[in-house]
Parts: structure tokens; C-alpha cells; sequence
């Protein structure tokens, strides 16, 4: 089992900041209680592949959030397994929301 921690931030989507929550929880993710925006999921298998593909995981889940809430950015730091922590932006450019390297 990999385990897996993701803090992020919208920026310009307070308003439908419950609705984003909604999808992240929908998609197996849970929201730690005592503090902002920091959520953990799990990633059956134990391999590198399997830590990778998790990381393309929270690549693919906020970039289909970003596509539906449409913030102008979500930053996020993700620990996923043993692995050094990872620093990326979903964003909008040449008009489609992709992840890249922050």
C-alpha cells in the first residue's frame, strides 16, 4: 500500500472551494480535519511504477477538477510512499488545463 499526502491551494475559487471538495472525496481522496487543505489517499501495490502512477493520479484528479471549478491555478505539494516531496501548478495555458513542474 502506498499512501499518499497532497496540500493545495486554489487560487480564485473560493466560491465553489465545497463543490472541489465534493469531487476529491468522490474520487477516494479524504480531507484531514485540523487543518486546511491537506488530503490523503491510498494507492494499492508497492513498486515504483505504482508510486508513479499514484503521482499521475493526483496529476489526472486535479487536472479534471481544474477543468470543471475552473480556478485560475491549484498549487500543490504531494509526499506520495518514501519518495521526496513533489511541487507542481495546475493551470490553464495554450488554452487547456495541464499539470507542470511549479
Amino acid at each position: 500500500m502506498i499512501r499518499v499526502m497532497v496540500s493545495l491551494d486554489l487560487v480564485n475559487a473560493e466560491s465553489q472551494r465545497d463543490e472541489f471538495y465534493k469531487l476529491l472525496a468522490a474520487k477516494g481522496w479524504t480531507k484531514l480535519a485540523r487543518v486546511d487543505t491537506v488530503w490523503v489517499f491510498d494507492k494499492m501495490g508497492h513498486t515504483e511504477q505504482d508510486e508513479r502512477d499514484a503521482m499521475a493520479d493526483i496529476a489526472r484528479v486535479l487536472t479534471e477538477a481544474a477543468i470543471e471549478f475552473k480556478p485560475t491555478r491549484i498549487d500543490y505539494v504531494a509526499q506520495v510512499g518514501n519518495n521526496i516531496a513533489i511541487e507542481r501548478v495546475v493551470e490553464k495555458r495554450f488554452s487547456e488545463y495541464a499539470t507542470f513542474n511549479a
